[in-house]
C-alpha cells in the first residue's frame, strides 16, 4: 500500500519541529461543536485548553500557529509521527461535522459528545 506524500507547508513544519513548539493552545468555542466519534475509530477530544485526535490507541494531539498561517481552523498535530500534519474541522453539505488528516482521509462525526 502506498501512502499520497502530504503537503506541509514550511510555517507548520518550522514552528512545530520541537513537541509542538511555537503553537497555541486551540479556543474551546471554535471546536466544541466537532467533539465526537467519527467513522474509522477517530475521536476528537477536549481537555481543558488541549484539544487531541485519537485514533484508537494513538493521540494526535493539535495546536494553533499564533502567526496566522491558518486563518480558516486548520489546526496542527504538535507531537509524534505525524508532527506539522494538517487537520482540518469541517462540515458537510448535509451540516454533518467532517474532520480532514489532510493528506490521508476525511471522516464524518457519528456521535457528538454532550
Amino acid at each position: 500500500m502506498e501512502l499520497a506524500a502530504v503537503h506541509r507547508p514550511e510555517p507548520a513544519s518550522r514552528a512545530c519541529a520541537t513537541s509542538g513548539a511555537g503553537t497555541a493552545p486551540t479556543d474551546p468555542g471554535a471546536t466544541a461543536a466537532f467533539l465526537g466519534h467519527y467513522e474509522g475509530g477517530y475521536r476528537l477530544i477536549r481537555q481543558g485548553l488541549d484539544l487531541s485526535l485519537h485514533l484508537g490507541p494513538r493521540i494526535l494531539p493539535l495546536g494553533v500557529l499564533p502567526d496566522g498561517t491558518y486563518p480558516d481552523g486548520t489546526y496542527v498535530v504538535t507531537t509524534g509521527l505525524l508532527v506539522g500534519n494538517e487537520v482540518r474541522p469541517t462540515r458537510g453539505a448535509d451540516g454533518t461535522p467532517l474532520v480532514e488528516v489532510v493528506g490521508f482521509e476525511t471522516v464524518r462525526r457519528t456521535v457528538g459528545l454532550p
